[in-house]
This record gives structure tokens, C-alpha cells and sequence, in this order.
């Protein structure tokens, strides 16, 4: 295995756990207050997200060409200021 196909699966396998980790956050908001419906809205953004970018990855990687830093780097800027987000708006019990 060379080293671009080493960095895009741990790249991949992190992407994985961030979606992993917002599903589970999912499954345990409270919808029923307005702040919970901003919540879900924020982690199921992170999810989405990262299910974009492991796409992005696959689809690069089958056809052949290199991942695009830029694209991750925005990815994972994207993905950060959700969580921030999330953990400012969610207020202390996150």
C-alpha cells in the first residue's frame, strides 16, 4: 500500500468516527425545545458533511487522481465551526 492510499484511508476512518460520533449525538437530543431542533439541525450538518467528504474521497481515489487538500481543508473548517457551534449553542450539559 503506498502512502496516498495510507493518508486517504486514515483520512476516511476519521471521517468515519466524526459521523459515527454525530449520529449518536443525534440520537440523544431532546427535539422537543427549539435548542434541540437547532442541535439536530447542527449534528445532522456534521453528518452530512462528513459523508460528503468520504464520498469526495472514493470517488477521487477509484478514478484515479489525488485527493484535493483545499476540499478537505474545507471540509473539516466546515466541520469544525458545527461542532464550536453546537457546543456554544448547546449550552453546558454539551
Amino acid at each position: 500500500m503506498e502512502k496516498a492510499e495510507q493518508a486517504e484511508l486514515k483520512i476516511t476512518g476519521l471521517l468515519v468516527v466524526i459521523g459515527f460520533v454525530s449520529s449518536f449525538v443525534l440520537w440523544t437530543i431532546d427535539t422537543a425545545s427549539s435548542s434541540g431542533e437547532t442541535l439536530f439541525a447542527l449534528y445532522m450538518s456534521i453528518d452530512l458533511i462528513s459523508f460528503a467528504m468520504i464520498a469526495y474521497v472514493y470517488r477521487v481515489t477509484t478514478g484515479g487522481e489525488p485527493v484535493e487538500r483545499l476540499w478537505m481543508l474545507v471540509g473539516i473548517c466546515l466541520i469544525l465551526v458545527m461542532v464550536v457551534a453546537g457546543f456554544v449553542y448547546g449550552g453546558p450539559p454539551y
